[in-house]
Order: C-alpha cells, then structure tokens, then sequence
C-alpha cells in the first residue's frame, strides 16, 4: 500500500472488490492494515472455508448466477482486484462490462499476468481516459467490449 496513493478516491466508484485467492492472501495484511475504505470483499475460492475468514465472503464457484448475485447486492460498481487467471475467466463467461487500469508506479519482479497469454483475442473500445496527479496515480478509464 503505497501511501502517496489515494486509494480512497480509486475506491469511491466501488462497494465490492472480487478477487481469487493469491490476490486476497497478497492483499490480505494490507486490508487489515489500512482497512478496505467500506467495501465488501468477496474471494473466489475453492480451498479457503467461510469460518476461518468471517470479514470476507467466499464463493465457490465463478458462475454467470454467481456474479449476478454479487451485482443484485452491489449498490455501486463490483470491481476485480487484481487476479489474471479470474479476469480470465469473467471475461470467458460473459461478464465484464468495463475494464478500468489503475497504474500503481510500484516496480514488480513477478506477479500475476494482467492478461493471460492463453486468453482468446477481445476486442475493446477506448472510451475515456483520466489521468489523476498529485497523490502518485494514474487512471486509465473506459475500455469496453
């Protein structure tokens, strides 16, 4: 957590954050930390059990009446923190509507592809685009299928 960052401001559009299991063990030290700015987090996972991590809600199984419950809950926009393969597979079923960047200028030595190489070729449209100054980040809007 990068603290010249505001991730308060990147939060503000969200009320849900999804994410696999390697991204929520990542993050998970973090959001204990620094708190999770009163979003919900929910991780998909088949190894993690409900009771050994009361403060997220965990789902299974990534189904297209998975993510539509998750939507009927959401007040805002349900936002997929991090996770290549997860991206992967909503983008498989059908269900992402907005692909939003956030750069984060931190220098990474491995990680998580942000695209796959096995993901199939999707075309999107740039449709806005939003740099933010002052608190060290840059927001790329808008990409859509």
């Amino acid at each position: 957590m990068d603290p010249d960052v505001d991730f308060a401001e990147i939060w503000a559009p969200f009320d849900i954050l999804l994410m696999g299991r390697r991204t929520y063990e990542f993050a998970r030290e973090g959001f204990e930390r620094f708190g999770t700015q009163g979003t919900k987090i929910v991780v998909v996972s088949r190894t993690l059990r409900a009771e050994d991590h009361p403060k997220v809600k965990i789902i299974s199984e990534l189904t297209p009446e998975s993510i539509a419950s998750l939507r009927s809950e959401a007040q805002k926009d349900v936002w997929l923190f991090g996770g290549g393969e997860l991206f992967r597979s909503l983008l498989s079923i059908g269900a992402v509507d907005r692909i939003e960047v956030s750069i984060v200028a931190i220098l990474l030595g491995a990680g998580v592809p942000f695209l796959p190489s096995c993901l199939q070729r999707t075309g999107l449209r740039l449709v806005e685009q939003t740099t933010a100054r002052g608190k060290g980040s840059s927001r790329q809007r808008g990409a859509k299928q």
